[in-house]
């Protein structure tokens, strides 16, 4: 019931642009990372759209990898992608 509710109140700009969104894994994900930010910028004076917010959450998103791959750290420290 409450997956429902979560899916129901994704913000209409969020289901319009789901090309952008199809990168971030899961949908409490998506509401999660759209609403945090969405919080931030309204408090600056920048004229924010909330497209212009997608367009950074898609761009900055640690779920650009997809769902299935995880950041692991090799043991010289660098960053790998893995299909995990």
């Amino acid at each position: 019931m409450r997956r429902r509710l979560y899916v129901k109140r994704i913000p209409v700009i969020l289901r319009r642009n789901r090309n952008i969104l199809l990168q971030i894994s899961t949908v409490k994900a998506q509401l999660h990372r759209f609403h945090r930010l969405w919080r931030i910028l309204r408090m600056t004076t920048l004229p924010v759209t909330k497209k212009w917010i997608l367009l950074i959450l898609a761009h900055t998103s640690t779920y650009l990898q997809g769902p299935r791959r995880k950041l692991r750290r090799s043991a010289s420290g660098e960053i790998q992608h893995s299909m995990l």
